[in-house]
């Protein structure tokens, strides 16, 4: 391995900087500010070794950037000037879960804002319903608004096609263009009016063991409404 053979001037102020000897060998003196730097012939870069105040920095060689002298482990580096190679230690990480912030001047950590206006503040459940084919039901939910979301089950009261005593299965209003099944729901701002096709099966699911379609037997299933606004 070579030696590096960087050369140090201790008394920069009696540097000659238009002295072609002192430039060959490597080493200036910076006017006005009682600095030292030194070229590496190892690493082809500059490096200033001292200043007037006492302090030091050393630059790394090309392409790499530069640090302070110490940071704290775990902290963001931050750039410290527009040259994209001076680095200096930024915000610690903060708790687990903690979002990086900005002011528009620093950058910090904080727990994440959540919504001041919950985006659903009432809710309805309407509890077993016997299903009926053909039936009609007229269900006041008590929402005072038109119901933003709604979700339809059927519960299993007599276990059948595999499925267990208390089993809720999700379904769709939506009914099949050859097959009078399923259900219509209308909401308003005070009911959910519910039309049972009229298939004698209101529902046709799939098996849960075989995942074939089957007619559900209606006495052994109720229906079950939740809405929400």
């Amino acid at each position: 391995m070579k030696r590096d053979k960087s050369l140090i001037q201790k008394s920069p102020e009696k540097i000659d900087l238009n002295k072609r000897n002192f430039i060959k060998k490597g080493v200036l003196g910076l006017a006005g500010f009682g600095s030292v730097v030194a070229f590496s012939k190892l690493t082809k870069a500059w490096s200033i070794l001292g200043f007037g105040d006492g302090t030091t920095q050393t630059t790394a060689a090309t392409g790499n950037v530069v640090g302070p002298a110490s940071s704290t482990a775990g902290n963001l580096p931050l750039y410290d000037s527009t040259t994209g190679k001076l680095l200096k230690d930024g915000p610690a990480p903060g708790a687990a879960g903690n979002v990086l912030t900005s002011d528009g001047v620093s950058w910090g950590s904080a727990v994440p804002a959540t919504s001041a206006t919950p985006v659903f503040t009432k809710s309805y459940y309407s509890g077993n319903l016997t299903l009926t084919s053909a039936g009609a039901l007229t269900l006041a939910h008590g929402l005072g608004v038109v119901p933003k979301l709604f979700q339809i089950f059927i519960k299993c009261l007599v276990a059948e096609l595999g499925y267990s005593v208390g089993n809720l299965l999700v379904v769709s209003v939506t009914t099949d263009g050859n097959t009078d099944y399923g259900i219509a729901l209308v909401p308003d701002a005070t009911y959910l009016n519910i039309r049972m096709g009229a298939y004698s099966s209101v529902f046709i699911i799939q098996d849960k063991g075989t995942g074939g379609r089957v007619n559900i037997t209606n006495t052994s299933w109720a229906l079950v409404v939740r809405a929400w606004a």
